[in-house]
């Protein structure tokens, strides 16, 4: 009760203050009286102070969730696409298709986790201006696709990802290993990088 407590407050005060900062930083960066230079440092600092949010809602997810009570995914994922994709001007797609089932605490972390450093890697990396994400729920798996139509992964980059220094790749592979899902990562035929994860669900009470 008391780790909710705290959550509770967390969310109520220094998440909601942050918010009504971006809402300012925003309006700043707009305001065309400003020199460009000006503006570009004043949305510099709203990308900064985004990833803080994103940060404080993950740490308040962890202290609500002590990886026993389960956890409806969608709407964490859509939340990180939303903040994210708004931070480097990205449009955002989000689906979820199939009946939404909720996974224990533990793997929803984990999940989380994957899709939003495909996310990261999207927005920062591909030059991409469009993001999709899309759920599938199946009887006892669930799938993730991430796409972008940016100018897509270098293959070398997946097959020898330790070697070109791109660990957060590795910790999604990790990561996967841990879920006993299979984690998948291509470079698109047409544009840009496909992620798609498959993992599976027990099914409560089975």
């Amino acid at each position: 009760m008391e780790r909710e407590r705290i959550a509770r407050d967390l969310h109520d005060t220094l998440l909601q203050a942050f918010q009504a900062v971006l809402l300012r930083l925003d309006l700043w960066g707009k305001d065309q009286d400003l020199s460009e230079d000006c503006r570009e440092q004043i949305r510099e600092v709203a990308r900064q102070t985004r990833a803080i949010v994103i940060e404080g809602r993950d740490k308040i997810f962890q202290l609500r969730n002590n990886g026993k009570e389960r956890q409806y995914i969608a709407d964490l994922i859509r939340g990180d696409g939303d903040v994210e994709t708004a931070i480097w001007q990205v449009r955002f797609r989000f689906e979820v298709r199939g009946r939404e089932r909720t996974l224990p605490g533990d793997v929803a972390n984990d999940v989380l986790g994957i899709v939003r450093e495909a996310i990261r890697n999207a927005v920062t990396h591909s030059g991409c201006d469009l993001l999709t994400v899309r759920l599938c729920f199946r009887n006892r798996s669930l799938t993730v696709r991430v796409e972008d139509n940016g100018c897509g992964i270098d293959s070398r980059v997946v097959t020898e990802r330790q070697r070109y220094g791109h660990f957060g790749i590795v910790g999604m592979y990790e990561r996967a290993s841990a879920l006993d899902a299979r984690l998948t990562i291509f470079r698109k035929n047409d544009s840009g990088t496909g992620v798609v994860l498959r993992i599976p669900i027990q099914v409560p009470g089975h």
